[in-house]
């Protein structure tokens, strides 16, 4: 069998729902773009969290794919580990975009890309 992690904490505690009387008017949530406030790290982070989105993406999806044995199929886990990373990569381009929209400097996209602010405006013109 498959080795999973494991987390105490369950999909819905970490997910948070957020209801039309928290967000403001539709106009401005979730567009606002405010660096004063960024609460995420200026470079990419490897650790539990980042490690236990994906890990949940490919059992949810190795068991979409693969039904009867997806639970307990290495080679279903890799299947949905590839297309989750490639899903990842494919959308790449729009989020740079939406970056970009939202007038976020080429050396903050850069250091979240962890590349040169020349290597991210050659790879994601427009």
């Amino acid at each position: 069998m498959t080795a999973r992690p494991h987390s105490t904490i369950t999909v819905e505690a970490r997910v948070r729902t957020v209801g039309p009387q928290e967000r403001g008017s539709d106009e401005t949530w979730p567009w606002i773009s405010d660096p004063s406030i960024q609460t995420y790290p200026a470079h990419p982070v490897i650790d539990g969290d980042s490690a236990w989105i994906p890990a949940k993406a490919v059992m949810e999806l190795a068991s979409i794919r693969c039904p009867v044995h997806g639970m307990a199929d290495a080679l279903a886990d890799l299947h949905a580990s590839v297309s989750l990373l490639r899903q990842g990569r494919a959308f790449l381009p729009q989020v740079v975009a939406d970056a970009r929209a939202q007038d976020r400097s080429w050396q903050e996209i850069a250091a979240q890309l962890q590349v040169s602010p020349a290597t991210a405006r050659r790879r994601y013109p427009g």
